[in-house]
């Protein structure tokens, strides 16, 4: 295939890396303080296949034994090493008077450690939480909008409150680490991205994250090895149970040639894309050797020719597709990268749109893979259904790899499913019983999504509805409020009345958006109560409705508000801009203080399928029978 032609920023010079690399590619490992930074030899350049030695599982390694070695200090004791430590974080503080915090007890994030009740009553006061309450009485007691406050300009501030509580049993090596993380990052996001990796994995990686962050080459990349890091971390073939001091060598030289041999990917108002993160996450990434080279020159091809928003939205689904599990690392190479390429290019051409985000989102989804049997089924398919674009064929492509040509076509036909990329794998498979079991008893969860979806963000929501399988499922796409009040009429007609309802569209205070009909008919808004309320009977006696719509309940009277009072509802829904059933930032921050970061669900339900527990993101509020709770 013919690539188009684009004017070409890399940014790189291959001329200045050559001659560093004609030294060595490798680790210039700190000394024992930043006060006292001893050089030490350089490593040898690394083969191109490189395989790190596995601890075995009886054997593991604490990082803060592999950082000794590293660091010279296997023959020092651990009084001498914390001395020279504590002469490190005073010369840090003296020479950085941004990380001096003046509090009666101390310096944040370097305090004396506080105990857990002390960290609790700092909460209750931040979030004006009068009485003793447990744990899970604390974060419910929470208002989402509250954590307004502890954003954007104060976000680090809360970052540094998260670690003045969490490094409380740390030793002084970490504490000393963290203050030189907090130099090396020198923005707000270096700092969330330790917070979140703290959280969990523990405070004994601020001595390897800053090791990683002080032997980066390239001091723009830092954060983004850090973040690649976290992803071996995560991959359940390597882990903590990979440590070593061969391991993070092996890491850190590995990075290092790769950050040489590739641009730098810097794009104004959007996250960097980290396509060696989306690989090191992909669960067939093992202790095999890995070709470094070949992975270079992979990323290299797929960018040829692009720039701008083209390069981001290229390297933003190959990270996708590196990490997606049907991806496997020996199909690294030239050939590869021509075929993702023609598939971006095809779907896409490389524009801002819905098929972009569709992209990205299906190969976040483990049951998509972009065999041509598929695309060509799911060609076929959509001109069945008397459908042509490439949103559709891609949609109608995935659909046939979970459901089957015939099925798809058929859940189109009875119910006019079009988006199948929207829904994950086990929701269709019940959908689809559900439409041909003959069922009537009622107690259904119905997913009634927009067909107009001009930015394709109802495409991330594939995952969070996945739990939604206790009852039988229905699925209807509409673009009035008429067919929204026609589609929930059928239903209760056929299959009985509705338990629980989602409800997707972009929202705002006052609509919700269905479809692209002028005036108030393409979405449902403040004029429709009466329809609304026309709608009560084909709904159980406490349904419980939730909106996929951002700032839907923006207000103590939004259509939120409107929709649980005619509908006599337990409803939530986000009062600012929202990525559905996910977490916020500081939220999880206040979980990890009290202890509760790791066991809790963003979605629970109890055994009759109603929902027990739901965290929103972008500010999640509740209204019962039209009141804001």
């Amino acid at each position: 295939m013919e690539r188009r032609v684009k004017k070409t920023n890399s940014g790189r010079n291959k001329a200045k890396f050559a001659s560093v690399c004609a030294g060595a590619i490798a680790i210039a490992a700190v000394g024992l303080s930043s006060c006292n930074m001893k050089k030490k030899e350089p490593l040898p350049e690394p083969p191109a296949k490189i395989q790190p030695v596995r601890n075995s599982a009886e054997n593991d390694i604490e990082p803060s034994e592999i950082l000794r070695k590293l660091e010279g200090n296997e023959n020092k004791t651990q009084e001498e090493i914390e001395i020279e430590q504590q002469k490190g974080l005073e010369a840090i503080l003296n020479q950085n008077d941004s990380l001096v915090q003046k509090r009666e007890d101390g310096l944040i994030g370097l305090a004396i450690p506080k105990g857990t009740e002390k960290t609790k009553d700092e909460i209750r006061e931040m979030f004006a939480i009068e009485s003793e309450k447990t744990d899970e009485e604390i974060l419910d007691s929470i208002k989402n909008e509250q954590l307004d406050s502890i954003k954007n300009e104060q976000s680090r501030k809360f970052t540094e409150f998260f670690f003045e509580n969490k490094l409380k049993d740390a030793t002084q090596g970490e504490k000393e680490s963290f203050a030189r993380l907090l130099n090396a990052l020198e923005d707000d996001a270096g700092c969330h991205f330790v917070g979140s990796f703290v959280m969990e994995m523990g405070t004994e990686f601020l001595n390897v994250l800053r090791f990683i962050a002080e032997n980066t080459w390239d001091k723009d990349r830092v954060l983004p090895t850090m973040e690649a890091f976290k992803a071996l971390m995560e991959n359940p073939n390597l882990g903590r149970k990979a440590l070593s001091e061969e391991f993070i060598k092996v890491f850190m030289t590995t990075v290092n040639y790769i950050n040489g041999e590739t641009p730098k990917m810097e794009f104004e108002d959007y996250a960097n894309p980290n396509v060696l993160a989306g690989l090191f996450r992909n669960p067939n990434f093992t202790m095999r050797p890995f070709n470094a080279a070949e992975f270079s020159k992979t990323v290299n091809k797929l960018i040829e020719g692009l720039d701008g928003e083209d390069k981001y939205l290229m390297l933003l689904i190959s990270e996708m597709a590196f990490a997606n599990p049907n991806f496997k690392p020996g199909m690294l190479g030239e050939d590869f990268a021509e075929e993702l390429y023609g598939i971006v290019d095809e779907y896409s051409q490389f524009q801002k749109s819905p098929v972009a985000n569709l992209l990205r989102n299906l190969y976040m989804n483990p049951n998509f893979w972009h065999e041509e049997e598929f695309l060509e089924e799911g060609r076929k398919t959509a001109e069945l259904a008397g459908l042509s674009g490439k949103e559709e064929e891609l949609n109608f492509a995935y659909a046939c790899r979970v459901l089957g040509p015939e099925k798809a076509l058929e859940m189109h036909k009875r119910w006019g499913v079009t988006y199948f990329a929207r829904y994950g794998k086990g929701v269709l498979e019940k959908a689809y019983d559900t439409m041909v079991s003959g069922y009537k008893e009622g107690n259904l969860t119905v997913l009634m999504y927009n067909i107009d979806d001009w930015s394709g963000a109802f495409y991330y929501d594939w995952k969070s509805t996945e739990p939604l399988q206790a009852n039988p499922i229905i699925i209807r796409e509409i673009s009035t409020d008429k067919e929204f009040a026609n589609a929930i009429e059928s239903i209760s007609e056929y299959y009985g009345k509705i338990g629980l309802m989602i409800i997707g569209g972009h929202g705002t205070p006052k609509t919700i958006g269905l479809g692209p009909s002028d005036g108030d008919k393409g979405k449902l808004d403040m004029s429709d109560k009466k329809l609304l309320e026309k709608l009560r009977p084909s709904f159980t006696e406490k349904p419980q409705i939730v909106l996929l719509a951002c700032s839907s309940g923006g207000s103590p009277h939004s259509i939120a508000s409107v929709i649980s009072d005619a509908l006599d509802a337990e409803l939530w829904a986000p009062s600012r801009i929202s990525k559905g059933i996910e977490e916020d930032i500081q939220m999880r921050y206040i979980r990890s203080l009290i202890g509760s970061y790791k066991s809790k669900e963003l979605l629970k339900l109890d055994s009759e399928g109603r929902i027990e527990k739901l965290r929103l993101s972008g500010a999640g509020v509740k209204f019962i029978d039209g009141i804001k709770q």
